[in-house]
């Protein structure tokens, strides 16, 4: 499988034999510095400390080629070597650095980014090699529970190539087999654990629909994002729109709690919009306009949901509730959204 970048993964030594994934060693909030090991997991369900972001890097005038590796639960961090120079040559640390400003001169992000080389693409196995330090490669330091994993020039060919594995191959399992999440996600914000559901799969549902709705006020993705993070919020999204920026809260296969109607919530992919004015139309951006459509589109064909239908697999907030959401600019384009997403798929 060829690797895409913007999609999460779970990154799996191939060098034993023991199903040891890539993970952050601690608990609670990413500390800059947070030390990189390999890890089995256990229990059921998303492990956001063994999940991990493939960026592509940014392009700042010099052409740069590669990608970054961003941590689930904080994609400003990303795998990094502790230290920099042109001393480092035979060995160094892995850790968690915030990425910083996307630019080849900025030392955090020189150093964070990575190059795949592949070695078995059928089978997903790569090295993971840092273009600062070509010589060196992602290296566990042992086949065990807390190993180190360190950059490393190559001494064991078996132990720095990873197996790239979706959420459908990772073995801790208890999640839907789902297609993932959307690529066009810029930046993930992962909402509090009280305010959706995990696992919608659980209850026997899958996504049948996407509902739209709008911020009721001109909100960033972080700005929603920190809405979703607050425990008592008893609310979140799967994801957010604002010009030409995705943010994502909660992952497919959970079910966010948006619609206010609880059926609804396990059936569909909820989508909040940044409005550019306030009421009584609450109108959004053309650019937030053209970024919805293709997020619609993009959740209707991973997902199978066919050729759209308002009111039928492609829905609205007000259906569901007592609510002027999505307003009525938004209202007055869903047959737009609809015709547009369509010949997005093909229909």
């Amino acid at each position: 499988m060829a690797y895409t970048l913007g999609n999460y993964y779970y990154i799996q030594s191939h060098g034993g034999t023991s199903n040891l994934y890539l993970n952050r060693e601690g608990s609670g909030g990413i500390a800059r510095n947070q030390n990189i090991s390999i890890y089995k997991p256990t229990g059921t369900g998303v492990n956001k400390d063994h999940l991990f972001r493939l960026m592509p890097a940014h392009d700042a005038g010099e052409h740069i080629v590669g990608c970054t590796i961003r941590s689930a639960l904080n994609e400003d961090y990303g795998l990094n070597i502790y230290g920099y120079g042109s001393s480092m040559t035979a060995e160094g640390n892995c850790d968690l650095y915030p990425v910083g400003g996307y630019h080849p001169n900025a030392s955090n992000y020189a150093d964070s980014l990575i190059d795949l080389i592949t070695v078995d693409q059928a089978n997903s196995l790569y090295k993971i090699t840092l273009i600062k330090h070509p010589g060196l490669y992602l290296t566990p330091v042992g086949n065990y529970n807390n190993a180190d994993v360190r950059w490393k020039s190559v001494r064991s060919e078996d132990a720095h190539i990873w197996k790239l594995c979706t959420s459908e191959e990772e073995g801790s399992g208890g999640e839907e087999p789902s297609k993932g999440d959307s690529p066009l996600v810029t930046k993930f914000i992962p909402a509090d654990e009280s305010n959706y559901n995990k696992n919608r799969a659980s209850e026997g549902c899958r996504i049948t629909e996407i509902t739209i709705h709008h911020c009721a006020g001109n909100m960033t993705i972080e700005s929603l994002g920190r809405l979703w993070q607050n425990p008592n919020r008893n609310g979140s999204s799967h994801y957010g729109v604002c010009d030409d920026q995705v943010g994502q809260f909660v992952r497919e296969c959970d079910v966010a709690w948006t619609n206010g109607h609880r059926p609804s919530n396990w059936r569909a992919v909820t989508i909040e919009t940044s409005n550019s004015g306030g009421a009584p139309d609450w109108p959004v951006s053309d650019k937030s306009l053209a970024t919805l459509k293709k997020l619609v589109a993009d959740i209707a064909k991973r997902n199978g949901l066919g050729k759209l239908v308002k009111e039928e697999n492609l829905t609205w907030h007000q259906l569901y509730s007592a609510t002027a959401c999505p307003g009525p600019y938004l209202l007055s384009k869903i047959d737009e959204i609809v015709a547009d997403a369509n010949a997005i798929n093909g229909y």
